[in-house]
């Protein structure tokens, strides 16, 4: 190979390689806000006072964790940002589980989805009307 073809090749190499690294000669920063996790609540509104369990879908991102101080819980994951979760106890209005998330600022794409209720005393299945069930920061 000719000295010139050398030459020419090792400036190229160069080049090349001098583009890949930042101002600063390390690796390059990521673009925008770095993602803050933390919890997000999940607040029921129930027309009734017999409520004894629940059963919702919440989706939209990926959900780490799902868990109540009041309440017993049942959860599964079909997919990874998708958890059913079954909650029962003495139902009252108010936050009925929290869920940790990798990033509290999206949490409007969070949503839940009310399936089920049930009685406390007979199991009896509640008409939903007048229930809701959002997802709160």
């Amino acid at each position: 190979m000719s000295r010139q073809i050398r030459n020419g090749l090792g400036f190229l190499l160069t080049l090349a390689v001098g583009s890949c690294a930042s101002e600063q000669g390390g690796p390059t920063e990521p673009e925008g806000p770095v993602p803050t996790a933390g919890t997000l609540s999940l607040q029921l509104s129930t027309p009734n006072a017999n409520d004894g369990g629940v059963m919702f879908t919440i989706s939209g991102g990926t959900i780490n964790s799902v868990s109540s101080s009041n309440y017993t819980i049942f959860t599964a994951q079909p997919g990874p940002t998708i958890r059913k979760v079954v909650v029962a106890g003495n139902l009252t209005n108010g936050v009925l589980v929290t869920i940790a998330v990798p990033d509290v600022a999206l949490a409007g794409q969070y949503t839940a989805v009310l399936e089920q209720v049930a009685a406390r005393d007979t199991y009896a299945q509640q008409d939903l009307s007048g229930y809701t069930l959002q997802v709160v920061p």
